[in-house]
């Protein structure tokens, strides 16, 4: 048995109690469900539990988006998981039934890799050699608000709603200043590098063949993408509501 603590270690006849007392509280407290569906919130509750992983880097405890290659082959080191943009905001919103702190942090990691420009890269994360690693050229759809949102509905947080209002505004201006190369009012999705591939990535579904066909026309595909205008309308309708609840009204409208 191994037991780490600090201010002293416990007798290890004690750890056997310690550890049937926090079960206790832990399923005292659990999302589940019943019915035609059974306790698919349980299937939840431990595919988010097996994701909430510590980065020493940062001091955060976090979901990631598993326990996949990405753990090792991207950052290096497990305690570098890479943040996948609307995989991480998904994954806060649906830990907020269970574990809000752990759900504010999610989404707090994730910002807090936006450029001045108000760009949030695909994924990102400190490197082990001290500096940070990310897909500056390309992001992901625009869902943040709508999770945040979500996450205040359930459970009302003012001071939250406040301290990532800015961020997601400004990642809300970017788009259209970065994807919208023909500049009739609708988005592209894209890349910085002028890679089809990294723009195929940015739209969140790696393999999709909506865009089969398409090409590079400089930075943004040359096709305007119904999903992701509509994405970003409806980023702007979740933006309003949280700008209405932070008394903002000019910038809700």
């Amino acid at each position: 048995r191994f037991v780490a603590g600090t201010g002293g270690l416990p007798r290890i006849d004690d750890v056997d109690a310690a550890l049937d007392a926090a079960e206790a509280r832990y399923a005292a407290g659990r999302i589940a469900a019943e019915g035609s569906w059974g306790d698919f919130l349980g299937a939840i509750a431990d595919n988010l539990n097996a994701s909430k992983l510590y980065g020493s880097d940062n001091a955060r405890i976090v979901h990631s988006d598993g326990r996949g290659w990405w753990l090792q082959s991207i950052g290096g080191s497990p305690d570098h998981f890479p943040y996948f943009v609307w995989d991480s905001f998904f994954n806060a919103l649906l830990s907020d039934l269970e574990d809000p702190a752990a759900a504010r942090e999610t989404i707090r990691a994730v910002l807090s890799f936006q450029t001045p420009e108000g760009f949030v890269p695909s994924f990102s994360h400190w490197a082990a050699e001290g500096g940070t690693y990310a897909t500056l050229h390309r992001s992901m759809p625009p869902v943040g608000s709508l999770c945040v949102w979500k996450m205040h509905c359930r459970r009302p947080d003012a001071s939250f709603l406040a301290e990532v209002y800015p961020r997601l505004a400004r990642w809300h201006a970017w788009w259209p200043k970065a994807r919208d190369g023909n500049r009739n009012g609708l988005l592209e999705w894209g890349s910085g590098q002028h890679w089809w591939q990294g723009a195929q990535y940015e739209t969140g579904w790696d393999d999709n063949v909506h865009f089969e066909g398409t090409i590079m026309a400089g930075p943004a595909m040359n096709a305007d993408a119904v999903d992701l205008s509509s994405l970003w309308a409806m980023d702007a309708e979740y933006l309003a509501l949280i700008a209405e609840a932070l008394g903002k009204r000019a910038e809700a409208a």
